[in-house]
């Protein structure tokens, strides 16, 4: 049990890593790379069905997750994205991620 909480922390908190970040556009025509057939993507490019988070601070914006935080809507704390679709188990992580260097 302890070894699959770890697993799941490892993914909630390299997805965590957005939410501390403002935004930052993304660039014209960048696409994810194609998945190897042995991968499942866990996001379908469209909205966060299948995900857990708080909404104010996480969205769905031109195909990617989006985590920002505002004045308006400044995170308590740490905060998550949790896939909840899939139980993980021996996995392979792969992804991109953008970060303001004025927030970092």
């Amino acid at each position: 049990m302890l070894l699959k909480c770890q697993r799941l922390s490892l993914l909630s908190l390299a997805i965590a890593v957005t939410a501390v970040s403002p935004a930052v556009p993304a660039a014209d025509g960048v696409a994810a790379p194609p998945e190897a057939e042995h991968m499942t993507s866990l996001f379908n490019g469209k909205d966060l069905t299948g995900w857990d988070g708080d909404s104010r601070l996480w969205s769905v914006k031109d195909g990617v997750i989006h985590g920002e935080t505002t004045e308006e809507n400044k995170a308590n704390g740490n905060t998550f994205l949790i896939c909840k679709q899939v139980e993980t188990k021996d996995f392979e992580l792969r992804l991109s991620f953008r970060a303001s260097a004025s927030n970092n």
